[in-house]
């Protein structure tokens, strides 16, 4: 309480006091005064450089216990500047959960989805959750802003990310020029140095570290002590040293492409435990749809707490109980909103154990008993508040481009039909019927070396045969077709297998020059560059292929052409970013050659002319080259992408009329993945079948492209009348939406006030000024 009598005595020096026209600006009394005819004045010291005398009527004596209440009692109130000032001081505590710290802190556009992670991150009784956007709505982005939150919250100061070797880049790049953020890419050996320096000085010591999933993996004996590679010793030192209320090795850890860690039998699941486990709080990203009733999706959900999924029979258990909650949430959003069902299912929920003595399901059910009118603002907040019962939405987020996007790029399709020469016709029909001879029998690496010859000739026909002429091996591509149809990390592919004798045709140098002249898919290729280029000089293209040699032959071919292009594939290290910056100029190359491989991680939203100039066997891998271009940033309102049709081949009468049935050049297939399953390795033995006659093989492929397609619209109808079971998407993005409009996050002229007012009271004077030649924020303090 303050003292409002004149009884205090101003000759006391450190009594805290205050004026009473002003509370908010107190000072400690020095022990001199001095009068002034009838009036005492006291002289007070307000900051480190304030002191001033003021009359003694004017001040008042503060209890330092003296609380914000009893201020408010006494009518004690200060004005704008003070409410300003504690406002702000409240906000730079970090402590607010309506707050996003991380608001307008980078080089990026503002998308209201990319704040929805936060928000359940904030939430979360675990900390830790799985991001499962669809690709090309900004993992990446979502995942930096939950780390520069945990920086203002929690005083962050170690961050591990862990993705693929060929992500490491990226992710470097991504922090530095989005944000400010300098990361160092780091190996095992380098890893284990920084946790090491950690241990012997917790308290000081910060970091921000990149490293390769394939390169920290430990081997099936790590914990034997006996063993001392730096993996080995990595994996021990973090068993040895989980994280606690105290201390942890990570603050936060950040694991991309996810689910190369969902299969718990690996070394890639289990340093994902390690980490998990040293780790304060943790992310899952990954682009892979997200499968609810597979195993897949329990392995993710235990990593990320294991003591809620304690085994996959119990979360198949949490699936059932958590139905009734799903159903209700379709009630809610069908028209006209049934009530009267959603109550049914929230009672159905509320028998179930895990939803025992739940009180907000027991608030949700006697709203819906109470006669209640049917409005959108009703439907949103019970729909939101049912969400947050789900069993499983406080550890995955999703965000799909349809649900996101209100604007989406159209994709345009357009084929380029490919007659082949008699020549070509040729050697094509020699080499598909020697591979159909050998084909019997085969399974497993033989089975898929034939047929990786057979997708070679559609690629390029002149660069497989220099292939198979000069090396009769599959060095150059057999890691990148693994990583293609079937998610292997490179190098875990052990066995290389060579290529069975007779197999191809003979040819001369002379026969490869004349196939050569006659390539009638390039000079297609060709036709078509020239036009658009003569069109537009500064037009950008993005052409794919499959094979090294392929890519390598384009090369060669468009230079000798006076195209201008450059080429990026796998294990090309930091060249390839240097690369691709030089794609991005308007007077750089006009065309980049990639692979997937060399693509992954790649935003190329700058163009928009894609070439597909093979197709891959994996619907899914079609789709992730599409994604680079069809992702946040495009400005084009369309972009087109071009394919070729071999006219008369086993390519264009199976495999494209497939993709044609699915439409997977019109739409993003996106959670198509849970339809498709294990289709890749299927359609592969099934088209190559060498017991099928190729009438049977089409018949075969209509009926497989039916059934997807009837499965994708009942896919849809669901979808339509239904919300995402993970994340009420229309509530959270207003939400979101409004606290971006209201400006519910730390401002850059909040702190500049801030700042000036305390030079203001403890150093009157300062002089803060920006110099006339700096644009990037500094300023110059002058005491």
């Amino acid at each position: 309480m303050a003292q409002n009598s004149n009884s205090w005595n101003p000759e006391i020096p450190g009594q805290t006091v205050r004026l009473k026209a002003n509370p908010g600006l107190q000072g400690q009394t020095t022990g001199k005064v001095r009068k002034a005819g009838s009036r005492t004045l006291v002289e007070v010291q307000f900051g480190p450089a304030e002191k001033s005398y003021k009359p003694k009527n004017l001040l008042e004596l503060c209890d330092n216990e003296e609380s914000i209440e009893s201020l408010i009692r006494q009518g004690r109130y200060g004005g704008p500047d003070d409410l300003r000032r504690i406002l702000t001081f409240e906000k730079l505590k970090g402590k607010l959960t309506n707050i996003f710290y991380s608001m307008e802190t980078s080089q990026t556009d503002f998308y209201a989805h990319q704040f929805k992670p936060i928000l359940k991150f904030v939430n979360s009784s675990v900390g830790r959750i799985l991001i499962a956007d669809e690709v090309g709505l900004g993992k990446t982005i979502e995942a930096i802003y939950i780390w520069k939150e945990l920086q203002v919250r929690e005083d962050a100061q170690r961050l591990l990310i862990v993705c693929p070797a060929m992500l490491r880049e990226k992710w470097r790049d991504d922090l530095r020029e989005r944000f400010n953020i300098f990361a160092d890419i780091v190996d095992a050996k380098s890893l284990l140095q920084h946790v090491r320096l950690y241990l012997e000085r917790p308290r000081n010591y910060s970091f921000v570290c990149i490293t390769s999933l394939e390169g920290i993996r430990p081997g099936r004996n790590w914990d034997d002590q006996n063993i001392e590679n730096p993996c080995a010793q990595l994996a021990r030192l973090l068993d040895s040293h989980p994280a606690s209320q105290d201390q942890s090795v990570f603050n936060l850890a950040i694991i991309d492409e996810a689910h190369y860690l969902r299969n718990a039998t690996t070394a890639s699941h289990r340093i994902g435990q390690l980490i998990r486990d040293a780790s304060q709080y943790l992310l899952l990203l990954t682009a892979t749809p997200v499968q609810v009733n597979s195993s897949n999706l329990y392995q993710l959900l235990r990593l990320i707490s294991p003591e809620d999924f304690l085994s996959e029979d119990l979360f198949n258990q949490m699936l059932a109980a958590n139905q009734p909650i799903i159903e209700a949430l379709r009630y809610l959003w069908s028209t006209p909103a049934n009530f009267a069902n959603a109550k049914q299912c929230v009672e159905q929920a509320k028998r179930s154990p895990f939803f025992a003595d739940n009180r907000l399901l027991d608030q949700i059910a006697n709203a819906l008993t109470q006669e209640i009118k049917e409005s959108d603002d009703q439907r949103i907040e019970l729909g939101f508040r049912l969400e947050k019962v789900s069993l499983l939405s406080q550890y995955i987020t999703r965000s799909r481009k349809r649900d996101v996007l209100p604007n989406r790029v159209e994709r345009k399709p357009q084929t380029l039909q490919v007659h082949f020469s008699p020549l070509e016709k040729q050697i094509y029909d020699t080499v598909t019927n020697k591979i159909r001879q050998q084909l019997k029998g085969k399974r497993g690496a033989s089975l898929f070396q034939l047929i990786a010859r057979q997708r070679q000739m559609a690629s390029c026909m002149v660069a497989a045969l220099e292939t198979w002429k000069h090396d009769r091996i599959l060095d150059q591509f057999i890691d990148e077709s693994s990583w293609e149809d079937f998610g292997v990390l490179a190098h875990e592919t052990k066995t290389k297998p060579s290529a069975p004798a007779g197999l191809y045709p003979t040819l001369s140098d002379a026969d490869l020059e004349e196939l050569k002249r006659q390539d009638s898919k390039y000079q297609q290729l060709r036709t078509f560059l020239q036009a658009e280029i003569k069109k537009n000089s500064q037009e950008k293209f993005v052409i794919f292929a499959y094979f090294r040699g392929t890519l390598q032959y384009l090369e060669d071919r468009l230079h000798q052409d006076q195209i201008s292009n450059c080429l990026i594939m796998g294990d090309m290290g930091d060249r390839k970013w240097d690369i691709v910056q030089q794609f991005r100029q308007p007077n750089g190359p006009s065309v980049l050659l990639s692979s997937e491989v060399g693509s992954e991680g790649i935003d190329l939203q700058h163009c928009r002319f894609l070439v597909n100039y093979d197709l891959p066997w994996n619907p899914m891998r079609v789709e992730q080259r599409i994604g680079r271009l069809d992702r946040l940033g495009q400005k084009a309102k369309s972009i087109a992408i071009i394919n070729f049709s071999l006219v008369d081949t086993i390519e264009e009468r199976i495999l494209e009329r497939l993709y044609d049935r699915i439409q997977i050049f019109e739409e993003s297939i996106g959670d198509l993945e849970s339809i498709l399953g294990d289709m890749t390795e299927q359609l592969l033995v099934e088209f190559f079948n060498p017991e099928l006659s190729l009438a049977e093989r089409e018949k075969w492929a209509i009926q497989r492209g039916d059934a997807l397609k009837k499965q994708r619209l009942l896919q849809k109808e669901l979808e339509n009348e239904a919300v995402n079971m993970m994340a009420f998407s229309g509530h959270i993005l207003d939400s979101i939406n409004q606290s971006h409009d209201e400006g519910r996050w730390l401002q850059p002229r909040e702190i500049n006030s801030f700042i000036e007012d305390y030079f203001a009271r403890y150093y009157p004077g300062t002089i803060i000024t920006q110099p006339s030649n700096s644009s990037s924020g500094l300023y110059q303090i002058t005491l």
